[in-house]
């Protein structure tokens, strides 16, 4: 039996559920037919509405949460516990942030040559989010490079000028 993963507006997953449970739900109003919805197995997205067999409840402008099973956490997970969000962070990916932030924010300095620090921490930022496994690290780290590429080329092409 296909079991489903309701992912609601905010981020916000629940499942897995059956077809009658969507079928619930969906007669509740608890999901609409723009929810996006996973194959638990596949993870294919999908429209609610392009669901054979569901049913939806007038117009409504709120969704409720599904609460007769827990997060999405594959086809072990718990029924009949209240629903909780689960959380879409991962590990590193505040130092990724920050990486993209410093990295993003160091070409502002670009003209004065104060550009080195910010790029120099954001590269070391990204280097700990790779370590930690975070997704964004390789981006955070592409740039990061750029960055401090970028800003060593000023720096000694404003020495060899005598601009700064």
């Amino acid at each position: 039996m296909t079991r489903y993963i309701v992912v609601l507006p905010n981020g916000e997953r629940y499942g897995p559920a059956t077809l009658p449970m969507l079928v619930q739900w969906a007669s509740e109003g608890r999901i609409l037919p723009s929810t996006l919805v996973e194959d638990s197995v596949t993870g294919q997205a999908t429209m609610a509405a392009s669901i054979p067999g569901l049913v939806f409840a007038g117009a409504q402008t709120h969704v409720q949460a599904p609460t007769s099973v827990g997060p999405a956490q594959g086809m072990g997970a718990p029924t009949g516990v209240p629903a909780l969000p689960l959380s879409l962070k991962q590990p590193g990916d505040d130092e990724a942030s920050g990486a993209f932030w410093l990295a993003g924010g160091s070409f502002l300095c670009l003209c004065c040559g104060l550009g080195l620090v910010p790029s120099a921490l954001a590269l070391v930022l990204s280097l700990v989010a790779r370590q930690k496994g975070s997704p964004r690290a390789g981006a955070a780290l592409w740039l990061s490079v750029v960055a401090l590429a970028v800003h060593l080329l000023a720096f000694f092409a404003s020495r060899s000028l005598n601009l700064f």
